[in-house]
């Protein structure tokens, strides 16, 4: 699958390092299962974007918003982005995870008509 959210990223990569300042958007949680959105602010117009993921079997994965990835030109853009990307890997989530998801994508999709 693909992300369906892929034009919302500026395909620009920089060398950069982790920002350590950002807001996090919870998407889900519940026991070990958990999703995670990062949005950092670099520039206007600029935002880097991370995750964190953590499956009920324990395992964990993470990458802090930096550049290395390219960015979106808005914190929503970001945010869509970032949520296509746990989208297409949705099959290793659990099914309330998968729709809270969906509510995330909805929620910020109609952010963006407004």
């Amino acid at each position: 699958m693909k992300n369906p959210f892929d034009k919302c990223r500026v395909q620009e990569y920089e060398t950069s390092n982790p920002i350590r300042k950002f807001k996090t958007i919870n998407v889900f949680r519940r026991g070990e299962e958990s999703l995670e959105i990062l949005v950092a602010e670099v520039s206007p117009d600029k935002w880097a974007f991370g995750w964190f993921v953590s499956l009920e079997s324990g395992e964990k994965v993470s990458q802090l918003p930096d550049l290395a990835n390219g960015y979106a030109t808005t914190e929503i853009n970001a945010i869509l982005f970032v949520a296509g990307e746990l989208k297409r890997v949705q099959q290793r989530f659990s099914e309330d995870a998968k729709a809270a998801i969906n509510d995330t994508i909805k929620k910020y999709r109609t952010t963006r008509l407004f």
